[in-house]
């Protein structure tokens, strides 16, 4: 038999040629080929080749399962009746029970079967408001089963705490060669309370969790009155005039924390950016000026209270006290401007005796007429008078009185003067 080795890039082209005797073989020398001469002899006879299908390598998981096609037997490389080392293929997920085969019967099939690994999956519970977990569940399976796993209990409890479902991020799926992580995230949930709601200190914040945080304060220390009051005493501390009490209202509006219980201040992204209360001021916030009742004689240590400004709900309540101190009276009494003195006058020329007069008596003017009809006199006065020595004024009829008795006194010694006279 004569075996031709041909160029690669030219197909027409002997490079090397030898004759092979039946049942040998021959080595070329180009690229160290052997050649072998398979007839049995070299007379002219028929010679018949059969061929039989290879087995295959049968690729299946735990429950049977067939992961890919099967992977065909490799030939035998010196013995073309007999099949070759075949390779069990990687598994991304999976480890195979062998590595590689060699085949005894070249035509059966071989079943490599392949285990999953162990894989997990975690669903992380978190707390966006704080920042931190709140805990995290870890569900265990083999790789490509599904995961077994539902929220929604775990969501139900943190709602029953005060907490609100932001996002569910539990997707479920099969199990992956890595771990695979899902998030559910929380934040705390408020409740908004005024005057209005009727609630104490003792009632839950969340009525599914009796045992909870409660309300940090009674609903109604959310209406709160600011007072001044203005007290006025005498000296000895006893009451002079009636108090006046000044009051500003202011109506509080709370944001409580459903999870902690506290009072917060939230801005427009619903974000916490303080504790405390918001009030609003329903009359102002300005106590207006107070002036100082009189009280007759008594002085006041104070004039007026002054306005307050800027008041809000967190001062306390305001007293102020004015004291009333009695006037200090000049045990002479007031003094008065010495009058002039006004001498008598008379109808007559008869001259006033000054012992029918008080040393102490001034008497300003008066003005006597004589009733020629009756023959009486009659005297009037038209001004006060006056005791200098105590500075007290008397009534004009005192004085009518005592101005009459002189006049009529001096008269009478007048017509015993003209009688004689006469």
């Amino acid at each position: 038999m004569e075996v031709l080795m041909y160029d690669g890039s030219n197909m027409t082209k002997v490079i090397e040629s030898h004759t092979v005797k039946a049942g040998k073989s021959v080595k070329f020398f180009y690229n160290n080929y052997t050649a072998r001469n398979p007839f049995v002899t070299d007379s002219a006879h028929e010679a018949q080749f059969v061929y039989k299908e290879l087995g295959s390598l049968i690729l299946l998981d735990e429950n049977g399962k067939e992961l890919r096609v099967p992977i065909e037997f490799n030939n035998g490389p010196n013995d073309p009746t007999k099949a070759g080392l075949t390779s069990a293929p990687i598994i991304e997920g999976y480890i195979a029970d062998i590595e590689y085969v060699v085949p005894e019967d070249p035509g059966k099939d071989i079943t490599v079967i392949y285990t999953a690994n162990a894989a997990k999956a975690e669903i992380i519970y978190v707390d966006e408001t704080r920042g931190k977990q709140l805990e995290t569940a870890v569900v265990d399976g083999k790789y490509n089963e599904t995961i077994n796993y539902s929220t929604a209990d775990k969501i139900k409890y943190y709602e029953s705490l005060g907490y609100e479902l932001v996002k569910d991020g539990y997707v479920g799926g099969k199990f992956g060669e890595d771990t695979k992580t899902f998030y559910v995230t929380f934040k705390h949930g408020t409740v908004i309370v005024t005057p209005d709601d009727k609630f104490t200190e003792e009632d839950p914040i969340n009525p599914d969790n009796p045992d909870g945080p409660k309300y940090p304060f009674d609903s109604i220390a959310l209406d709160k009155t600011i007072t001044r009051t203005v007290k006025y005493v005498y000296a000895d501390e006893t009451k002079a005039k009636d108090d006046v009490v000044q009051k500003l209202r202011f109506r509080g509006t709370a944001i409580i924390d459903k999870v902690t219980g506290e009072v917060i201040i939230l801005d427009e992204n619903g974000r916490k950016i303080s504790d405390g209360i918001k009030w609003t001021a329903l009359d102002g916030t300005t106590f207006i000026q107070v002036i100082s009742p009189d009280i007759a004689g008594y002085t006041p240590d104070r004039k007026e209270i002054g306005s307050l400004e800027n008041v809000d709900s967190n001062i306390d309540d305001i007293i102020e006290t004015v004291v009333y101190n009695k006037d200090i009276v000049d045990p002479e009494g007031p003094k008065v401007p010495a009058q002039v003195e006004t001498p008598i006058e008379s109808t007559n020329d008869a001259p006033i005796l000054p012992e029918q007069l008080s040393p102490d008596t001034t008497i300003n003017k008066v003005e006597t007429v004589e009733n020629k009809e009756s023959g009486k006199v009659e005297a009037a006065t038209t001004e006060d008078v006056a005791l200098p020595q105590t500075g007290h004024k008397h009534s004009n009829a005192g004085l009518i009185g005592l101005g009459l008795a002189t006049i009529a006194s001096i008269l009478g010694l007048a017509g015993t003067r003209k009688r004689k006279k006469d």
